[in-house]
């Protein structure tokens, strides 16, 4: 007697001779196909962590190159300055006669400027005058300190070449003495004198 086909579970076989034989081998592939899609899945899930990993190790790598480099400090970052002025002739006789120095006359950037002497052997920075739109003389802003031998005598000068003392000698301790004083421009100037010197 023939059973008929069952659709339920895993038989979907018919009997008869080869029915067992059949059923074996629709179990088998059933077990061959379940186990080709485990393999394929963990692959698959394999190489994308791979992958993940591969992207996050590039990531991390950009990001240590990405990183800026911290540049060396300079000891004495500041070398070197510019004193706005008006009239250049008048300021740098103004100059010649206080500080008793010499100018290399000059155009930088189509800026007229006097150079400052300068020794690169010896301790300082240089500077220079400078005239043009954008510099503008002033009290305000920026100081400069000169290093004089003598602030009284240079206080004169300036005082005979046209200038005026807005801050007197007065003693900084063991860091020497200091004074201030308007040069021909309008600008403030500031000289001192070191402690060994006074």
């Amino acid at each position: 007697m023939r059973r008929p086909p069952s659709h339920h579970g895993r038989d979907h076989t018919t009997t008869g001779p080869f029915g067992a034989q059949m059923r074996v081998a629709m179990t088998s592939r059933s077990y061959i196909l379940s186990f080709a899609f485990v393999v394929s899945t963990s692959l698959l899930m394999a190489g994308c962590a791979g992958s993940d990993r591969s992207i996050r190790g590039d990531a991390t790598q950009a990001s240590r190159h990405s990183q800026p480099v911290e540049q060396p400090r300079m000891p004495n970052p500041v070398n070197y300055f510019e004193i706005p002025v008006t009239d250049m002739a008048r300021a740098m006789q103004f100059y010649q006669r206080v500080l008793l120095v010499d100018f290399e006359l000059t155009q930088i950037d189509g800026h007229p400027m006097a150079l400052f002497p300068y020794d690169k052997n010896a301790p300082g920075i240089t500077g220079a005058l400078a005239s043009g739109e954008s510099y503008r003389p002033g009290r305000q802003g920026v100081r400069i300190y000169f290093t004089v031998t003598d602030i009284d005598a240079t206080l004169r000068r300036a005082v005979e070449a046209g200038g005026q003392v807005l801050y007197p000698k007065t003693s900084i301790g063991e860091h020497g003495h200091v004074a201030e004083f308007e040069d021909s421009e309008g600008n403030c100037i500031a000289i001192r004198t070191p402690a060994q010197d006074v």
